[in-house]
């Protein structure tokens, strides 16, 4: 895996509990599958002490199944996406763009590092966000 933060934040908002590095020795493997067993999160000793408990903590997927990843606007598109909403409709019921609703998509997927709409969808219903998946 790599070392930034964009990739730790996107790992655990998908809903990774733990995080090596390609360079990580392999005996770092079962201490790492113990303490997510345990209900713990798992960060490679060798990537710890790169950022700070507040990143940390932002990047893990407790709370509301996101991290502090998405921002409510996002979150709130999100849903609509996931319902089967189309971007043009998202734009009239938030009265934005049809253009500032793909923006957010196309952030939102950045963020998360999801390449389809689909998996946008199911990232979401997975989370909750919607209990009707799109028609």
């Amino acid at each position: 895996m790599h070392k930034g933060e964009q990739y730790l934040c996107s790992s655990f908002a998908s809903g990774a509990d733990g995080y090596l590095l390609k360079e990580d020795s392999d005996t770092e493997l079962l201490p790492a599958i113990a303490r997510v067993r345990q209900g713990e999160l798992y960060i490679s000793p060798n990537l710890a002490g790169e950022f700070p408990e507040d990143v940390i903590a932002s990047c893990s997927r407790r709370g509301d199944g996101f991290g502090e990843i998405l921002t409510p606007r996002e979150k709130q598109i999100l849903q609509l996406v996931a319902e089967g909403v189309t971007s043009r409709d998202i734009a009239d019921k938030l009265d934005i763009s049809k253009r500032t609703v793909e923006h957010h998509r196309a952030n939102m997927m950045k963020k998360l590092n999801i390449k389809r709409v689909a998996d946008l969808i199911k990232y979401a219903i997975g989370r909750g966000l919607s209990d009707t998946p799109p028609e």
